[in-house]
């Protein structure tokens, strides 16, 4: 929680010192006319109905009052008034963390949003002499939350340096590169946003091959194949193209061993990979035609299973 946003960390601050007064203080009930149950009517409003005129103006005037208090409904809410009432599990606490972090994380993002709009008002708002006081805005903010900005967001400030004409590349760079390090396999999309930008960096280019060759040590048929399978991107990125290249490059051995060491989800991942129109797919054929050479019962599989006759395909092979 002390890494959490300040405006994130003070809100579940205060939250917590009214929820605890709520619960605990029978003089701020008698005061207020605020329990539990008012606050958690707050926190998910559609389990509490209000069919009169009378208990909407109370719950109307609930709002305000806790407002003024400083309390604002979170999604933490609910673990904060199990710690009241008892110690947290750790399941609890765990999930605590997560969703604060999911929060911070939104809390973070809107923040930075509101600081990027904010960059353009000495530029809008007047034809003073405000140069410098756009440049020190721009490189206190790129300081500040350079490694936390998406491109599209870096791409916002670039537009007001250009117009004094400021030159903030190495920041580009920077955060380029610390997006390259942190990059995960299933970051894969992010890289065609930012493809184009790395050409300008021939060091940070060849980073990224490195990080592809890297990445295809990690791969197995089964791997590679549920990737593609599951792939919604309509566009090939880095990645995904070092899938299917590693699925070309294997061999009809290879397979025939993929298949002999099984998987609960074979049938569907072979059923799928044939419909791929991969070379990759035509050498599982040719290591499902091998194998069901091998023995009766490999040919029934092959058949039945996989619609795959050996003996038309020798037929047509001749």
């Amino acid at each position: 929680m002390k890494d959490w946003q300040p405006s994130l960390r003070n809100q579940v601050i205060r939250n917590s010192i009214v929820i605890n007064l709520a619960k605990l203080d029978t003089g701020f009930f008698k005061r207020f006319d605020i329990n539990i149950d008012a606050i958690l009517s707050l926190i998910d409003s559609s389990k509490y109905q209000y069919k009169d005129q009378e208990t909407s103006d109370k719950r109307i005037q609930l709002i305000q009052q806790t407002f003024i208090m400083g309390y604002s409904p979170l999604e933490l809410d609910k673990l904060i008034i199990q710690s009241v009432e008892t110690s947290l599990s750790i399941s609890a606490e765990s999930e605590f963390i997560k969703k604060g972090e999911i929060l911070n994380q939104r809390e973070q993002e809107t923040s930075i949003i509101e600081e990027i709009r904010s960059l353009g008002k000495p530029y809008y708002s007047s034809f003073g002499d405000s140069e410098q006081e756009i440049v020190n805005e721009i490189i206190t903010f790129l300081e500040e939350n350079n490694f936390d900005l998406s491109i599209s967001q870096f791409e916002q400030i670039e537009k007001f340096a250009s117009v004094i004409e400021l030159d903030i590349s190495h920041y580009e760079k920077s955060l380029l590169k610390n997006m390259l390090k942190t990059l995960e396999p299933h970051y894969l999309d992010d890289l065609n946003a930012f493809k184009v930008k790395l050409r300008k960096y021939p060091d940070l280019e060849a980073y990224l091959e490195e990080k592809k060759n890297q990445y295809q040590q990690t791969l197995d048929i089964t791997i590679a194949l549920k990737k593609i399978i599951n792939s919604n991107t309509q566009s090939i990125s880095p990645w995904l193209k070092a899938d299917i290249e590693f699925l070309n490059n294997s061999t009809i051995d290879e397979y025939c061993q993929w298949l002999q060491e099984g998987d609960p989800d074979l049938y569907s991942m072979v059923r799928q990979f044939l419909a791929l129109g991969l070379p990759a797919s035509q050498k599982l054929e040719q290591a499902i035609c091998s194998l069901a050479k091998s023995s009766n019962l490999n040919k029934i599989r092959a058949k039945f299973i996989y619609n795959i006759d050996i003996y038309n395909i020798s037929n047509n092979e001749h």
